[in-house]
């Protein structure tokens, strides 16, 4: 089960707490009631989401010490309810850090040896020959015009014949994380057991597949974006150039705080929510295609495609 109470500090010092309605009322502090859908579903559990700036000299020293005593008050109950000991953790808290021996000091300094996990984040490399890859085409979604009744029953047509093409390329991409079987030239499954065809039109070839399993920075997943952009855009040219790459991140889906875009990273009062105690979906998956030649990809950004899967209590898209 999901903790009724999580918390989350974020890449800009701002600290999110979403707490039940029986916490609420024990705070002391100013937040705003969550709710999504409409009519009574809007009315939600109680629950509430408090935003509070961290950083020097956004409150007054008044402001600030009110809000440690009221979170004090938090762990103080949280400790009655779950019956800790005075020195036993009450939270249980993942973070990662880029400055190994610094993230390090930190550990040693505040907490005991026993109440830490620390974990290596390694990349793992599957390889794989022989399979159908997708030859992909990043087209312009088909945009919605004024037409008459044929008109627009073709434009219903290409809507839909795009959506579904995009549909079979975003399946093979999960297949290929999966390292399925199915995506192999020479696979003869059994039809009553499983059926697959890999996108049309499609090529035979091989498929590398890296995959890091941890609590991933901003930082290093931008650094993983560069590089593919780098490589792919590149001058030098090669058989061995990927035709595409895709890149496909999880969220933590129990965090209070969803994506967090360049615009608001100073408006943290503005910070997109989403509902800890779901059980939701967090999933976006970015495709980018090289130029079919050397002087396209030093004259063109080349083609991206991103596609999204966001449960609905969160407020990711509004």
């Amino acid at each position: 089960m999901p903790d009724e109470d999580v918390w989350c500090i974020d890449n800009r010092g701002v600290l999110t707490l979403s707490v039940s309605g029986d916490t609420y009322q024990t705070l002391g502090l100013v937040g705003k009631r969550v709710s999504f859908g409409k009519g009574k579903a809007k009315e939600g559990d109680g629950r509430h989401v408090i935003t509070l700036p961290l950083q020097p000299h956004t409150e007054s020293e008044k402001n600030r010490e009110r809000r440690n005593n009221s979170l004090k008050r938090l762990e103080e109950r949280r400790r009655r309810q779950q019956a800790l000991s005075k020195d036993g953790s009450v939270w249980r808290v993942l973070c990662s850090s880029a400055e190994e021996e610094k993230f390090s000091k930190f550990i040693d300094e505040q907490f005991n040896e026993s109440e830490v996990i620390l974990k290596d984040i390694n990349c793992e490399t599957f390889h794989q020959e022989n399979v159908k890859i997708p030859i992909v085409q990043i087209v312009e979604r088909p945009k919605p015009q004024s037409l008459e009744l044929d008109g627009q029953s073709r434009m219903e047509d290409q809507m839909e014949d795009h959506e579904e093409s995009i549909e079979q390329l975003l399946e093979w991409i999960g297949m290929a994380g999966l390292n399925s079987q199915r995506l192999q030239a020479n696979d003869r499954v059994d039809p009553f057991v499983a059926v697959y065809e890999a996108p049309s039109p499609n090529t035979i070839g091989a498929l590398t597949h890296f995959k890091w399993t941890g609590l991933l920075s901003p930082a290093f997943v931008q650094s993983v974006i560069d590089c593919v952009m780098k490589q792919l855009h590149s001058q030098a040219s090669g058989s061995r150039d990927p035709q595409f790459v895709s890149i496909v991140g999880h969220a933590c889906t129990w965090s209070p705080v969803c994506y967090i875009p360049p615009s608001l990273l100073d408006s943290p009062e503005c910070t997109p929510i989403r509902d800890p105690s779901k059980d939701e979906e967090d999933t976006w998956c970015l495709v980018v295609t090289s130029g079919s030649s050397a002087r396209q990809r030093r004259e063109e950004p080349g083609c991206w495609l991103l596609a999204e899967s966001a449960g609905k209590h969160d407020k990711r898209w509004g």
